[in-house]
């Protein structure tokens, strides 16, 4: 692809933890001399031998069979995009653009024979808690394996472009941070503000001590929906929304303790708030706090006493109302 010096990214571990975080995949290779295209998830794996994309297809569509004696292939990963206005920036004259990012990995691929093996890689990826038999029985996984087609691209190359306004004076690129979050596309506008230095990737799980496993577990599913993974004599695995939640048994937890505004809030739906609300009420929840805040909520204490939150909204909308009625002191950035 085409990509100017000041937009290019050539850095090997920043091109494989973009392709982690945006592993959906166009994957393109000619057929009877027309590009034809499949859109996949791939996982990465790195080993002495260099970099594989790993994925399936099908078996009833024809690409894979297209891919015999290490057919070429280019496989597309897109980020964060959206458009850009000259209105933005702190001065003309200028004209409407658009970020993005991209990464390009180019390679030969072969096919897999044991496509019950990348199924699990997949799944592993995607569902780090696991997936409980009986919603995944191994002998239904097995029969649909036979209409799959396993495979991996072998890397050649890879292709980094992310356009981030870096050809753009630093007030234009504040100015397009700003409007970026005021209309909701964070995402992009974090992609052109990443931490300096060393980071982690985000939240891996939050583990909660709690000083009856049994009765937690029933607040949590019965109450805010989680899905229960496993549960043990000292604790049990949960997931809300795709997070994992841990319950560890603590007899030394006291509930009068933690006092301080420190909180755990979860997203919700305006329209299912009131009916959450009502559901966690009969589990017992009290509340702990009125909502001043932008966005509807519901303060409430779980049976061991941890401050949780139920939220409408997100950072997006609250930036956007801060903007409009600033804390004392609030600068944006």
């Amino acid at each position: 692809m085409y990509t100017p010096d000041h937009f290019g990214v050539t850095d090997t571990p920043t091109l494989h933890e973009f392709v982690r975080a945006n592993s959906f995949a166009t994957l393109i290779s000619m057929i009877d001399g027309a590009p034809f295209a499949s859109h996949v998830p791939l996982i990465l794996k790195s080993d002495e031998t260099g970099d594989h994309l790993c994925g399936h297809v099908a078996r009833a569509n024809p690409h894979w069979q297209h891919w015999a004696n290490g057919a070429p292939v280019l496989a597309v990963f897109h980020g964060a995009h959206g458009y850009i206005s000259p209105t933005w920036y702190a001065k003309g004259p200028a004209v409407p653009t658009w970020n993005y990012q991209a990464v390009h990995a180019t390679g030969t691929i072969r096919l897999v024979d044991d496509p019950a093996t990348t199924l699990a890689a997949l799944v592993g990826f995607y569902e780090p808690a696991g997936i409980a038999e009986p919603v995944m029985p191994a002998e239904y996984v097995s029969k649909l394996s036979d209409y799959i087609v396993a495979f991996e691209l072998d890397v050649a190359q890879w292709e980094g472009k992310f356009k981030l306004s870096q050809n753009r004076p630093q007030a234009d690129q504040r100015g397009v941070v700003q409007a970026l979050h005021a209309r909701g596309e964070s995402a992009l506008a974090d992609a052109m503000q990443p931490p300096a230095g060393l980071q982690v990737n985000g939240f891996n799980h939050l583990t909660l001590a709690v000083t009856d496993v049994a009765r937690a577990v029933r607040f949590y599913v019965d109450g805010l929906g989680a899905r229960l993974h496993a549960q043990w004599d000292g604790g049990a695995y949960l997931t809300v929304g795709g997070q994992w939640l841990c319950l560890s048994l603590d007899t030394s937890r006291d509930a009068t303790q933690n006092r301080d505004y420190t909180h755990i809030a979860f997203s919700v739906a305006v329209e299912d708030l009131g009916l959450i609300r009502e559901r966690l009420v009969q589990q017992g929840a009290v509340s702990w706090k009125d909502n001043r805040s932008e966005g509807d909520s519901f303060y409430f204490l779980d049976p061991d006493g941890h401050r949780l939150e139920l939220h409408v909204g997100d950072l997006a909308s609250r930036l956007a109302a801060c903007r409009t009625q600033p804390y004392a002191g609030m600068q944006f950035y």
